[in-house]
């Protein structure tokens, strides 16, 4: 017997942000006094550090993107 409180078979949506599409997973490990930079800059512009991870990156690699690989990063 499920506990998820899932019934049937339609799947839930319990809220957060909208999809941005297919995503390739990495693992970073930072320095500690590189992490605590890194959340202080994206507090600073109001998004989480992922998403400023994100916009570092891609402004950095965006001259070795094809058309379809940036319209999907931006997002």
């Amino acid at each position: 017997m499920s506990t998820s409180g899932n019934t049937g078979d339609r799947p839930t949506r319990k809220g957060g942000r909208p999809n941005k599409g297919p995503r390739h997973p990495r693992l970073l490990r930072f320095k500690t006094k590189v992490n605590t930079a890194l959340e202080k800059a994206a507090e600073a512009k109001g998004v989480s550090v992922q998403e400023y991870l994100d916009q570092l990156v891609e402004e950095n690699v965006k001259s070795f993107m094809d058309d379809e690989e940036e319209q999907l990063m931006s997002a």
